[in-house]
């Protein structure tokens, strides 16, 4: 299962970098809740995420997981004399729990904000997935809110 986690991390770089413009422009952040992650800007309306949500299961059993999501960003709304982006996006999850897979498409909407003059975004989504498991199908909702460095 882990071999097959890190070759959908690999996939997922291979991809960025295959169908990526040279003007493109690479991020790395953190979520809560604690995600790692990198970002690769395709365009300024476009970006491909790819990270390493960290946990576990009840706090004893670690799991080992993949999140990738694709955002399209839609032209700043001024909000209190403060410019959010607000941003759909696509993706999945695939964690591995006790040699079990769990593959979750989701959907997600949220908005960032970029602090003038710094490489710094913030923002906050809201997602709805639906996991694929060997017991069935289950419906979730959740959120995060996070930190970008664009380089």
């Amino acid at each position: 299962m882990k071999k097959l986690l890190a070759a959908s991390v690999l996939a997922v770089v291979a991809i960025v970098m295959v169908v990526s413009p040279a003007s493109a422009q690479f991020g790395a952040g953190v979520k809560v809740p604690p995600e790692v992650f990198l970002a690769y800007h395709m365009s300024e309306n476009l970006m491909l995420e790819a990270g390493l949500p960290l946990g576990g299961l009840g706090g004893f059993f670690l799991t080992l997981a993949v999140d990738a999501n694709a955002k399209l960003f839609f032209a700043p709304v001024e909000v209190a004399e403060i410019s959010l982006k607000p941003f759909l996006g696509a993706g999945v999850t695939i964690v591995s729990v006790l040699d079990t897979l769990v593959f979750t498409p989701h959907g997600l909407a949220g908005v960032e904000y970029h602090l003038p003059d710094t490489p710094f975004s913030l923002f906050g989504e809201l997602g709805v997935g639906l996991s694929i498991t060997p017991l069935g199908l289950g419906l979730g909702v959740g959120g995060a809110i996070g930190a970008r460095f664009d380089f």
